[in-house]
């Protein structure tokens, strides 16, 4: 079964792995901080780090691009 979050997102398996995480936030920029500062505090309590290479950062296409090059 692969559902999507948004109309024109990826599809998402219900196949995940133990240590995978999907979030959702809205985009506002003090999402994307609070978002970070979550998984900074996870990182320092658990000693596990982000895979930044399997890190993916998806939005709406109803999110202009101005305000996506903003987050990253």
């Amino acid at each position: 079964m692969h559902i999507k979050a948004f109309k024109n997102g990826p599809l998402i398996s219900h196949l995940f792995f133990v240590d995978d995480c999907l979030l959702f936030a809205q985009a506002k920029s003090n999402q994307v901080h609070l978002i970070k500062e979550e998984l900074d505090a996870f990182c320092l309590a658990s000693g596990l780090k982000v895979n930044i290479q399997k890190f993916k950062f998806n939005v709406s296409s109803n999110i202009h691009k101005v305000k996506i090059d903003k987050f990253h």
